[in-house]
């Protein structure tokens, strides 16, 4: 049975942040939440775009990837935080889902609208929507706001971003396999071979008996054997070539997923500081609301 109480202390108190929605005033700051979301998201796309473009780089754990990996945490950390401020701010439901469309529109076109980025764009969508879901639920359900449930809530766009940025790299792998024409990258087939003809030095020097006339025809005949043996690997992943990119993506993915999960913290940080940060500058307030309490009971 239900019983719908009617009296003043059968109400909640209910404490939100809120900009007073649909004033001139309020519709000019969810406007401009909106565009500090398109503007990271501009900055992500860039990653993602940046992450292609370095694919040997980050295979080749080269030093240089650190300008991808500064990308990564500033945007990464940008469209957490934009993202949790559209989602809270902007209202009704269905301007927050138009900003969060046409952010991801922005991401698509950064990296090109072929086929993979574009299934991937409307993959990050659809995580998007479930965020700005889950944040509109908890925020509209909680007594007293507090940022807390957005930490549980953005670890959705965590496996999106990762998502995003693995195919991202799968794309340059792609790309420079087709203009190349190879099936392993040549840095990593020079590589592997400079490793197996430094190893063989390595063990030739350790026979006494040998000269150094008979080294460097061994050293000859390793180099040779070396690119016989690459040559044949190549043949044998012939068939398997289309393979080969979703399987890096997916190790990157894996790579990825686990770096942000680790630094997953830093976004809540910043929200910690931002939203009284707003609320001091005024450019939102806390609103007190009585809301009446609907529950089943056997009295």
């Amino acid at each position: 049975m239900s019983k719908k109480p009617t009296d003043e202390s059968a109400q909640k108190r209910t404490d939100r942040l809120t900009t007073d929605r649909f004033t001139a005033p309020a519709i000019i700051k969810m406007v401009i939440f909106s565009l500090l979301l398109l503007g990271a998201s501009a900055a992500f796309g860039y990653t993602v775009y940046l992450t292609g473009r370095e694919y040997m780089k980050i295979l080749m754990f080269n030093p240089e990837i650190t300008t991808v990996g500064i990308w990564l945490a500033a945007s990464f950390t940008a469209l957490i935080v934009t993202a949790s401020l559209v989602a809270v701010f902007v209202k009704p439901r269905w301007a927050s889902l138009l900003t969060f469309t046409l952010s991801t529109l922005v991401i698509v076109a950064m990296n090109g609208f072929d086929f993979s980025i574009a299934v991937t764009g409307l993959i990050y969508l659809l995580f998007c929507i479930s965020f700005n879901t889950a944040v509109g639920t908890n925020t509209e359900n909680q007594v007293k706001f507090s940022i807390y449930p957005l930490s549980h809530s953005y670890k959705v766009l965590l496996v999106a971003i990762s998502i995003f940025l693995s195919v991202g790299f799968a794309a340059g792998y792609s790309k420079d396999s087709a203009k190349n024409n190879f099936i392993i990258p040549p840095p990593i087939s020079k590589f592997m071979k400079e490793s197996a003809i430094e190893q063989a030095k390595e063990t030739a020097k350790k026979e006494q008996k040998l000269t150094d006339e008979q080294i460097s025809l061994g050293m000859k005949e390793v180099e040779k054997k070396a690119d016989e043996m690459w040559t044949n690997l190549e043949k044998q992943l012939e068939p398997s070539r289309d393979y080969i990119a979703p399987f890096l993506g997916f190790m990157i993915f894996t790579f990825i997923q686990s770096i942000l999960i680790m630094v997953s913290g830093i976004p809540l940080i910043f929200l910690a500081g931002i939203f009284p940060l707003l609320k001091l500058i005024r450019v939102t307030h806390l609103k007190s609301e009585m809301r009446e309490i609907t529950r089943y009971s056997l009295e």
